[in-house]
């Protein structure tokens, strides 16, 4: 909506990336299938929530493209197929679980409070960085 004149005048920069949205129906259409095949569950097993997917692009994965994204949904998927094997679950039952409770269960895996490593520093001061440490 940019009148000509002085769109001729400015310098157009295009930035790569996808949207909140392309990202939502990226992960839902691809990234989500594949991975689920190939841990080898059913998608009668796994129930993908819009509000699941939504949580996880908007709060782990805010780069402009999806490859931090399929690698937390193939963490998200890796996880849902180690509990599945632990419950005893074979091809033939059917066990639900969400794609949300994966998501939680990341969230508890992180340390709530950071661990403090103190350096001495130049001239003999303490420096204390902080680290959040994941399992």
């Amino acid at each position: 909506m940019i009148p000509n004149p002085l769109l001729d005048r400015m310098e157009v920069i295009a930035l790569a990336g996808y949207i909140t949205d392309e990202k939502m129906h990226i992960a839902r259409d691809y990234l989500e299938k594949t991975t689920r095949e190939a841990c080898g569950i059913k998608s009668e097993q796994v129930e993908v929530t819009d509000a699941a997917l939504l949580a996880l692009i908007e709060n782990y994965c805010r780069e402009a493209g999806v490859r931090n994204l399929q690698k937390q949904i193939e963490k998200i998927y890796r996880k849902i197929a180690l509990q599945l094997v632990r419950q005893g679950v074979t091809n033939e039952q059917s066990l639900k679980v969400s794609l949300q409770q994966g998501a939680k269960q990341l969230r508890e895996k992180s340390t709530e409070e950071p661990t403090q490593i103190a350096d001495d520093g130049p001239g003999g001061k303490k420096l204390v960085r902080t680290q959040r440490a994941c399992v």
